[in-house]
Formats: C-alpha cells, sequence, structure tokens
C-alpha cells in the first residue's frame, strides 16, 4: 500500500520469499524488513509523477501513490529536500486505508536477440574393420498383452451393504488470534493454504491488512497490549 496522508508519504508492504533485506525508495531512502519480510517508510516526501520505485536485492517495482496529485516541473524544481523519518514496523501509526488500486499493465516484450552462429561440423573418423559375431542375446521381455476378450455374461446384483457414516461437515472459514503484548504492534497472520478475508483490532482501531495478514498499530509512546484476529478461508 502507497498513499500520501497527512503530508506524508507512507508506503507499506511485504518481500517474497520472506527475508531480511536492506530496501530502498527511488535511490533516496532505505529501510530494513523485519524477519518475515514486512517493512514500512513513512516520510515527508512526495513523488513528483506520483509514482515511487522500491528495490530490494535484485528485484525492482514500481508503485502507485494514492492520494497524490503531480507536481509542476516548476514546483518541483523549487522544492527542498526534507529529511526523512524512517520508522520501524512496529512503531508505525495506524494508517488510514484506501482503496486497493488496479494492477499495472505489463511492459513490452523486450526485443529477441540475434541467433548465434552455427559451429563447424567435425570430420567423420575412418570406418573400422567389423569384428566378429558377439554371443547371443538374453532372452528378450514378454510382448504387450493380445486384445481383450468378449465381455462375458452380467452376473447377479449382490446384497445392499452397510450405509456409511455422515462426512463431517466441512469448514469454510477460521479465525486466527495472536495476543501481543509489547502493544507497538501486534500480526494475525493465516496459513499457506489460507487468505485473510478480513479482521479486528482490540482497540477498535481500523486494522490493515494483505492476502495473508490482519496488522494492527499501537498509538502513542507507550502503547498498550494489542490483540489482533484475522478472519481466515482457504484456498
Amino acid at each position: 500500500m502507497a498513499m500520501i496522508n497527512g503530508g506524508s508519504l507512507q508506503i507499506f508492504g511485504r518481500i517474497s520469499p520472506a527475508r531480511k533485506e536492506k530496501i530502498a525508495l527511488d535511490e533516496k531512502y532505505t529501510s530494513e524488513t523485519d524477519a518475515e519480510g514486512r517493512f514500512a517508510f513513512q516520510l515527508p516526501y512526495h513523488p513528483a509523477s506520483c509514482i515511487a520505485r522500491l528495490k530490494a536485492g535484485g528485484e525492482a517495482r514500481d508503485v502507485v501513490v494514492g492520494y497524490c496529485a503531480p507536481r509542476e516541473p516548476e514546483r518541483v524544481a523549487a522544492a527542498e529536500p526534507k529529511p526523512a523519518r524512517l520508522l520501524p514496523a512496529a512503531n508505525l501509526p495506524k494508517p488510514e486505508i484506501g482503496p486497493r488500486g488496479p494492477q499495472g499493465v505489463a511492459g513490452p516484450q523486450g526485443p529477441e536477440g540475434p541467433q548465434g552462429a552455427r559451429g563447424e561440423r567435425g570430420e567423420v573418423g575412418p570406418a573400422g574393420e567389423s569384428g566378429p559375431a558377439g554371443p547371443r542375446g538374453e532372452k528378450g521381455e514378454p510382448g504387450p498383452p493380445g486384445p481383450p476378450g468378449p465381455h462375458g455374461e452380467r452376473g447377479p446384483v449382490g446384497p445392499a451393504g452397510p450405509a456409511g457414516a455422515p462426512a463431517p461437515a466441512g469448514i469454510a472459514l477460521r479465525v486466527q488470534v495472536e495476543a501481543c503484548a509489547s502493544g507497538g504492534r501486534c500480526v494475525a497472520s493465516c496459513r499457506d493454504d489460507e487468505f485473510a478475508v478480513n479482521g479486528t483490532c482490540s482497540g477498535g482501531e481500523r486494522p490493515a491488512m494483505d492476502e495473508t495478514s490482519i496488522y494492527c498499530f499501537g498509538m502513542g509512546r507507550a502503547p498498550a497490549a494489542l490483540r489482533a484476529r484475522a478472519i481466515c478461508a482457504r484456498q
């Protein structure tokens, strides 16, 4: 998620596969993901084109910033850069989550490279003299089975078996609850074969969410303990 909120650029996300990695924003600001691959930026920064570029290791991706208006060239040239304030993911304030934007259009395929030169054909060696006949080979495997014969007459119908036990009702939804005593941030994550459909936070905050998790953020310098609850559905 990327948006302009309260005069600041806020970006939340996660890299896959999950790992600790340095991540750069527009080659100007850097942060580091946590052990689950999640990262966050909160900066007094306004991309001129409302498109920011994130880079982690050898991967890069452009994101469209929500609630952002492109800036005029004169104002961009006159704007003075301000120092960035990077917040760790555990101490971020509660974001105002807007609607998810549409997926960007894939770029055009690059041109096909030229075909390499064909190698030279090797020389054919001289034919050797025929040797003596070898020993008799082993017996071969049996051939494939022949075609099936005609169907026999149908036998009498046997007696009906006992009725089976009814199958247990399937469970479509599951609730995952995480209690976090630290209070700064609390995350409830679904299993690998599930995805998050909704969730709540113990303090009444509006939760943030992605495809697999619900995020709750504590407010203030000494946030109270949090409880995050995710409603998970099977894939």
